[in-house]
């Protein structure tokens, strides 16, 4: 009669034989698979590496992981300046010249006005490092008078998080298509899987462009100075006198001006038709004397009377 303790040690030897033959017929079914499927690539493959999923967590949330590629706060720093000054463009050259001692440039420039009646505006856009925004911004403020000024800050850490993440997912699913690409043994496997690179590599250029353009804004921070310079007022007229030697000398010398422009337009007509007048009067002169001339062969002459 078999005792209780060999049926129990029985029993542990079935379950054990049982579960080795089931795991078997696992891997060689999972073995089976992968061999008829061979190098081909089928289309849940293709879809089962998503194409701009970002590593969040619930709610659309940065995952841990991502949270810790950006250590400190990313923040775009830009400001306005409007002063008011007698000469805009010196104080327009001290603008310029701030900027470039800190290691910044010149965006954009602009000035119109003569400086005189109609005033004179002069703008600039200046890009300067974000660790000398705040002793540049002072240094503008003592560049004239003061009319407004104004300062903004943008954090956008969770903006530069977020792209990083979806960066990195991005690169780790261009990879895998390319890894299926290699992979890949029908012409129509590798001519959809190309498609799909093609679209998920520029989804990455994209959000690469992206995260370029924020951090640029957040290591160049921007400044904006207009200038106004004042117009100046038309000198008023000078008051003439009213007394009567005062209007007599105005007249005399309107008088004479008169004269003046009289004999100046008859000595130009007659530089203007002197050239005709050396032609025409030896003309006239000439058919003058021959009519003359005409006019004296025609009358006879008278007879004498006859003396007694």
């Amino acid at each position: 009669m078999i005792g209780r303790g060999t049926t129990v040690r029985l029993v542990g030897v079935l379950l054990a034989a049982g579960l080795a033959v089931a795991g078997c017929s696992e891997s060689r079914s999972a073995g089976s698979s992968s061999a008829a499927g061979g190098a081909a690539v089928d289309r849940g493959a293709v879809t089962s590496a998503p194409s701009a999923a970002p590593a969040t967590g619930k709610a659309g949330a940065p995952s841990a992981g991502a949270r810790t590629t950006v250590t400190a706060r990313q923040v775009i720093y830009t400001g306005t300046v409007q002063l008011s000054s007698e000469d805009a463009d010196a104080a327009l050259h001290g603008a310029e010249a701030v900027a470039t001692g800190l290691g910044g440039y010149i965006d954009a420039e602009s000035a119109f006005g003569n400086g005189g009646t109609e005033g004179r505006t002069a703008s600039v856009t200046l890009k300067i490092p974000t660790a000398s925004f705040d002793t540049a911004y002072r240094q503008l403020l003592t560049l004239g008078t003061v009319v407004s000024q104004q300062r903004t800050a943008k954090d956008v850490t969770s903006d530069v998080v977020d792209l990083t993440s979806r960066l990195k997912t991005q690169r780790a699913s261009v990879d895998r298509v390319r890894a299926l690409m290699a992979q890949a043994t029908s012409i129509s496997a590798i001519v959809e899987l190309e498609s799909d690179l093609t679209q998920r590599e520029a989804d990455l250029e994209s959000m690469e462009s992206q995260l370029a353009a924020l951090q640029d804004q957040v290591a160049m921070s921007t400044v904006t100075v207009t200038i106004q310079q004042p117009a100046v007022a038309a000198p008023a007229p000078a008051k003439h006198g009213r007394d009567v030697w005062q209007a007599t000398g105005h007249a005399i010398a309107a008088g004479w001006h008169a004269l003046y422009l009289v004999c100046r337009g008859i000595l130009i007509a007659l530089g203007a038709i002197a050239p005709f007048l050396l032609i025409l009067v030896p003309v006239a002169a000439l058919i003058w004397f021959l009519r003359r001339r005409e006019r004296q062969a025609q009358v006879p002459l008278r007879e004498e009377p006859p003396t007694e």
